[in-house]
């Protein structure tokens, strides 16, 4: 796993910081990785963030909630799909249903 996080973090092709995104949420089981939701927030790459937000998705662990909202903001139309995909994950495990507002934000529909 730490060359992954060194690929995530360093490498300069995009595709490669990508596909390290999506390994990590495959392997990580219910592992919080702290930096994807780094990469979700800084990286330049939709592609990348992308990655970040589903393999976010995949760990569904509730420490994700948070950025993945904030990441609801992004420029990038299928970087906010993903995020919001990957809340939807984290709050059908959690028991919680959201539904998308107007302003690509999150509302909480109750447990």
């Amino acid at each position: 796993m730490p060359q992954l996080l060194k690929y995530l973090a360093d490498d300069k092709d995009r595709y490669v910081r990508g596909r390290a995104a999506s390994a990590l949420g495959a392997i990580a089981g219910a592992d919080f990785i702290p930096q994807l939701p780094e990469s979700l927030a800084k990286d330049k790459d939709e592609y990348v963030r992308k990655n970040c937000a589903n393999a976010l998705g995949k760990i569904g662990d509730e420490s994700a909630v948070v950025p993945l909202k904030k990441a609801l903001k992004d420029g990038d139309e299928n970087v906010r799909n993903a995020d919001f995909s990957a809340l939807e994950k984290i709050s059908r495990r959690l028991g919680v249903r959201i539904r998308r507002t107007k302003d690509e934000g999150t509302r909480d529909e109750g447990r």
